[in-house]
C-alpha cells in the first residue's frame, strides 16, 4: 500500500472520536505489517487478521491516549515497548511470537511476507 493511502486514514491525531485516532500512520503500517489488519480511525478493523490484532491495537491506542509506557503522541514504537509489551500478554491470541517478529521486522525495516 502506498504512502497516501496511511495518511487518508489519519485525521489529525487525537481529534477522532475514537481511542483509534490516537494511532499514527506509524502504528498502522506496523500492524497491517504484523497482523494482515488494516485499521481505520473510526475503529473500523478490515483484513483477516482484524479480530486477531484487536488486543494489540487496543493496547497501543490506548497507551498513546493516556502517554502511558514511554509512548505519546508522536513518539515512535520501539523494540524495548514491543518486547515489553508482548511478554505482559504472552499467550494471548494477538500477542504471539510469530506477530511479535512481524512488528520488529517492521521496525527494522523489513518485511516477513514479502522477503524484502
Amino acid at each position: 500500500m502506498d504512502e497516501n493511502f496511511w495518511t487518508a486514514y489519519h485525521p489529525e491525531q487525537g481529534e477522532g472520536t475514537s481511542l483509534f485516532s490516537n494511532l499514527t500512520p506509524e502504528d498502522r503500517k506496523m500492524l497491517y505489517r504484523a497482523t494482515g489488519a488494516i485499521i481505520t480511525p473510526d475503529g473500523t478493523s478490515l483484513g483477516p487478521g482484524a479480530e486477531k490484532s484487536l488486543d494489540l491495537v487496543l493496547e497501543i491506542a490506548g497507551d498513546r491516549a493516556q502517554r502511558r509506557n514511554g509512548l505519546d503522541a508522536t513518539s515512535p514504537l520501539t523494540k524495548d515497548y514491543l518486547e515489553a509489551l508482548f511478554a505482559k500478554y504472552e499467550g494471548r491470541k494477538a500477542f504471539d511470537v510469530a506477530t511479535l517478529g512481524k512488528a520488529l521486522d517492521y521496525l527494522r525495516g523489513e518485511d516477513r511476507s514479502t522477503g524484502r
